[in-house]
């Protein structure tokens, strides 16, 4: 198990590479057909929504203590887990 600062540094770590990931997305947006545009719009409205999910919940992460830090972890995780397969989703348009 991680200590708490092992899983601090990892979860910033990964927030970071993220966010310069949706910086690339959104720029290669700008690059594509009107109809992949619409469709890469929405998803990138997902992709961002669920960013601001996980900073939220990485925020009250970090205010936390004890049974709770263990208890607000596990949902940490699960919105890791959603931002990495709603990023995928969008990155997958470019690699056709």
């Amino acid at each position: 198990m991680d200590t708490r600062e092992e899983y601090r540094k990892k979860v910033e770590a990964q927030l970071n590479e993220w966010k310069e990931k949706i910086e690339l997305l959104e720029t290669k947006a700008v690059h594509v057909t009107a109809e992949t545009k619409a469709q890469l719009t929405r998803e990138i409205d997902e992709l961002l929504q669920k960013k601001e999910v996980l900073k939220k919940k990485w925020s009250e992460l970090q205010k936390s203590s004890g049974d709770e830090w263990e208890s607000l972890k596990g949902g940490m995780d699960r919105a890791s887990a959603e931002l990495k397969s709603a990023l995928d989703k969008v990155a997958s348009h470019f690699r056709k």
